[in-house]
């Protein structure tokens, strides 16, 4: 990048620089190439497999797959609004769950849409296990992962698999096979096609 740089040019382009570089190393380093971004003045183009690099470093991303690009946008509209499926699941850690409706009771599907025609998103922050929901599920925990103040549940339903994310204290005393209610709310659930994956709107949402 030194090098880079020296040479004065009118645009960059940085190819997964942190590729090989540990965790630690990566997150140093990161913080360091998002200041030189603010400073250096001309267009930076910016290549990774790494979702949490172009959240953090990008002004604009553009997610591509099987060398197409599929979104383009500011990062916060890629999260809060994937125009399909493949993006859903690309952008956010943990992943977005996505679930044919035809699993889910109390859910409509969006008008001119039949059950078994569309499937629901939704961020694994987004799922409650406080009892609160517009609709509730049951599932069982299969495994659950600790993140020090966090806490990553692993639940499976029938042949379908879920993942929550909460705090650390809001799922104190559960246990691996345990049956949870799991609370959905209908105003931060996504639509999506099951025939090719695109986004419904639904509300202006």
């Amino acid at each position: 990048m030194a090098r880079a740089m020296v040479r004065n040019p009118s645009v960059y382009l940085l190819d997964d620089p942190l590729s090989n570089l540990d965790a630690k190393l990566r997150t140093e380093m990161r913080a360091e190439i998002k200041s030189f971004l603010g400073s250096v003045g001309v267009p930076v183009i910016y290549v990774t497999h790494d979702q949490s690099e172009a959240m953090t470093l990008g002004t604009r991303v553009a997610v591509m797959n099987a060398g197409k690009v599929i979104q383009v946008g500011r990062p916060l509209e890629l999260y809060e609004k994937p125009q399909n499926i493949f993006v859903a699941g690309f952008v956010g850690n943990p992943p977005m769950n996505i679930l044919p409706l035809s699993a889910v009771n109390g859910l409509a599907a969006p008008l001119g849409h039949q059950r078994n025609e569309v499937a629901i998103g939704v961020r694994p922050m987004d799922l409650n296990i406080d009892g609160k929901g517009d609709v509730m599920i049951s599932a069982r925990i299969t495994l659950m992962e600790i993140l020090g103040d966090e806490v990553i549940i692993h639940a499976a339903m029938d042949s379908l698999s879920l993942v929550i994310k909460k705090e650390l204290k809001t799922a104190a005393g559960l246990r691996v096979g345990d049956v949870i209610a799991i609370g959905l709310e209908e105003n931060k659930v996504h639509w999506f096609r099951l025939s090719d994956g695109s986004r419904i709107e639904v509300n202006g949402n």
